[in-house]
């Protein structure tokens, strides 16, 4: 389909077929394009948990103010932030000089940057934003697969995180309830800015 129609498509359910699996090869198809998304530096800092256990989809409801249609997705994905890109930096420099992207001097000051000191704060924003983006090619690709999705922020973060036992500096930055759309439940999406109502041209 075109990216018109794809972007038309892509809605956020709260009505999913219950008890309906994805199967196995479609979680390959679903996350190769994430690997595609850009991120700064290309560092790519995030991870995926997929939890379709009914139990474990139970507890995270409960730290989702239990929101109903966590209990009729097929299941629901974390989506990871990893907030210490520093940890990869010879690697990440590694591959830039290895393309041939960038100079010696060049790897060092990317190494340099990606190490520096900032505020735990900052570095959330900075893994969150590129997390984001890999959110996003995520549900496209769910909707070009036939998918339905729901992003969701209302849900505790740090609850969420202690039950998933998260590696250090490893924070949940997104829950993605995805599954099949019952289609008798479809709503009328809601309405959109007009495009002159959100662009400024300087």
């Amino acid at each position: 389909m075109s990216f018109i129609t794809l972007c038309k498509n892509r809605y956020s359910c709260h009505h999913f077929i219950p008890d309906k699996t994805i199967e196995k090869d479609i979680w390959q198809k679903l996350f190769a394009p994430v690997q595609l998304t850009p991120s700064g530096y290309n560092c790519q800092p995030w991870k995926f948990v997929v939890v379709q256990d009914i139990n474990k989809k139970q507890e995270i409801q409960k730290r989702a103010f239990n929101q109903k249609h966590l209990s009729t997705c097929s299941a629901i994905i974390i989506a990871l932030a990893d907030s210490n890109i520093g940890r990869e930096a010879q690697t990440i420099a590694n591959q830039w000089l290895d393309l041939g992207k960038i100079n010696e001097d060049q790897a060092q000051s990317m190494i340099a940057s990606m190490q520096k000191k900032t505020s735990p704060e900052q570095k959330k924003i900075q893994a969150l934003r590129s997390t984001m983006l890999a959110c996003m090619t995520l549900m496209y690709s769910a909707t070009d697969l036939g998918l339905a999705t729901c992003p969701m922020m209302g849900f505790d973060q740090k609850k969420v995180g202690q039950l998933l036992e998260l590696e250090k500096d490893f924070f949940p930055a997104l829950m993605i309830a995805i599954g099949y759309q019952d289609m008798s439940q479809k709503s009328i999406r809601l309405p959109r800015k007009n495009i002159n109502d959100i662009i400024t041209f300087m």
